[in-house]
């Protein structure tokens, strides 16, 4: 059985693999929320806003495009519920848009750009939500964001809507951005200099220096994962039996992310 993988469901089996078994062999279908609705809308506004060649205010955008919110009914409970999570959104993206201006500002005061729409064109990302799918290992990965420094370094950047401050760099995370390292060598030829986790709702940024063996590391836990999963026997996947993890117990129809 051949499974087209993903950090995603890479990371799912690292977590519990008995979640991993009814979402990606027995392919139960998962049931959407509220902050799966937040994190695609902050994804798909910010991706949209810099397909613009010239500076627009990204607060007023995110304010326009704020008209738009309309999750599923069933995601929230009642309007005060739908209010604070549209709020939260709002305030993510103001503090965003606050500290891009001012990058734009210093930009232009250091005398690398003219004006805002240059310094625009230097800051914005190289590339925006850029897919890549990988053959040889049958990986798929969409990167948020490349972008560059002034010595031409390549920086691949995840945006982060989770609620989950960390002041490190969680497992999880930096499996994930190995596995956007790789996938980006596999198309573009050369490693990125570095990788990073943004957390929008708090305006941190989480750099690491990109290296052989960080690549190394997440293709040998790949392998024997596939290995792994050329089982289809429920038995072979072990329930994480974590208390937060409810779904490695659950025989439903549809389970929850």
């Amino acid at each position: 059985m051949s499974i087209k993988l993903s950090p995603t469901s890479i990371n799912t089996f690292a977590r519990c693999q008995r979640l991993f078994y009814y979402v990606y062999i027995e392919k139960r279908e998962t049931k959407p929320n509220i902050h799966l609705y937040k994190g695609t809308f902050t994804h798909k506004l910010l991706e949209n806003v810099f397909l613009n060649a010239r500076y627009i205010d990204i607060s007023a955008y995110a304010e326009e495009q704020l008209k738009t919110w309309k999750p599923h009914p069933s995601f929230i409970k009642n309007e005060a519920d739908n209010e604070f999570h549209k709020k939260e959104v709002s305030m993510m993206l103001k503090s965003f848009a606050s500290r891009f201006k001012e990058k734009l500002d210093m930009i232009i005061f250091e005398g690398k750009a003219k004006d805002l729409n240059h310094a625009w064109n230097i800051a914005k990302p190289k590339l925006r939500e850029h897919k890549i799918h990988d053959k040889e290992e049958n990986i798929t990965g969409i990167i948020d964001s490349v972008e560059t420094d002034y010595n031409e370094n390549i920086y691949l950047v995840d945006y982060k809507t989770s609620k989950l401050y960390r002041h490190t760099m969680p497992e999880e995370y930096f499996r994930q951005l190995a596995l956007y390292a790789y996938l980006y060598r596999q198309e573009f030829g050369d490693l990125p200099a570095y990788v990073a986790i943004h957390y929008l709702r708090y305006g941190e940024v989480f750099i690491v220096p990109v290296s052989e063996s960080m690549i190394t590391e997440v293709l040998e836990f790949v392998h024997k994962m596939k290995k792994h999963i050329e089982s289809t026997d429920i038995n072979d996947y072990t329930p994480c039996n974590m208390v937060w993890c409810d779904h490695c117990v659950f025989d439903e129809k549809q389970i929850e992310l």
